[in-house]
């Protein structure tokens, strides 16, 4: 019914909350380490190159934390039954141990890494560039969301096939042949037997789904500095 729809939220807003969390506190770490690489000044105005490698950066840090968590997500909700979180990972566990719960995580370490890199040089390189128009100056927030979706379109059609196989290995575990595989020869096998279609299965619903995630998640956090930044001025 209806609530199948929703099996796995409970995993996903265990996986995605922290993720974000990591996300949003360590890039402009790494903005600021990478523009004193690249730009040679930490204080300089960061270009696409300093957003790019500092968003690669940051999803690989991420990424390591919450993988397993998104490992547990993939589990319950292909699962048929009301598995709850503790029930999926003791499942995992028995069947793998630590291992099991990094299934695809060569995959989703070659996608975390451009996704992010996209999204956050997408996002904060239109920003900049349009911070002055007068557009920007009366819809702030819409303009926000809109660079927010375009940044999460561009990283959704470049990775959407590491997502595949990251899923599905996840999903099977060692039952199917592309978890043992490298990233290279699980993305060569599926384009084999599949082709291009099968590579870019499900690609339409996501195109709907998570560029706008990626839009509202950009944006608000944006509005929330904007929100903080009184306060944080005066401690």
């Amino acid at each position: 019914g209806v609530l199948g729809l929703f099996r796995g939220s409970t995993a996903g807003i265990f996986r995605n909350i922290p993720h974000s969390s990591i996300v949003y506190t360590i890039f402009p770490i790494w903005e600021r380490n990478v523009r004193l690489v690249v730009e040679g000044d930490a204080r300089a105005k960061s270009s696409f190159t300093t957003r790019f490698f500092a968003g690669f950066a940051t999803g690989f840090c991420a990424t390591i934390v919450t993988h397993p968590l998104d490992t547990l997500r993939v589990r319950i909700s292909v699962t048929h039954g009301d598995a709850t979180l503790s029930e999926a990972l003791a499942g995992v566990s028995q069947k793998g141990g630590l291992r099991a719960l990094y299934h695809g995580f060569a995959a989703t370490m070659v996608g975390a890494g451009p996704r992010l890199a996209l999204g956050f040089g997408v996002f904060e390189t239109l920003k900049a560039d349009m911070h002055q128009t007068d557009l920007y100056r009366q819809y702030p927030t819409l303009c926000r969301a809109a660079f927010g979706y375009l940044a999460g379109l561009a990283g959704e059609l470049l990775i959407y096939p590491l997502d595949t196989v990251r899923r599905r290995q996840q999903a099977m575990g060692d039952k199917t042949p592309l978890a043992r595989r490298s990233v290279v020869g699980a993305l060569a096998m599926l384009a084999s037997q599949e082709g291009f279609r099968g590579m870019y299965k499900g690609l339409a619903l996501n195109l709907i789904k998570n560029p706008i995630a990626t839009g509202v998640s950009l944006t608000v956090n944006d509005t929330v500095k904007d929100w903080l930044k009184p306060y944080a001025r005066k401690a």
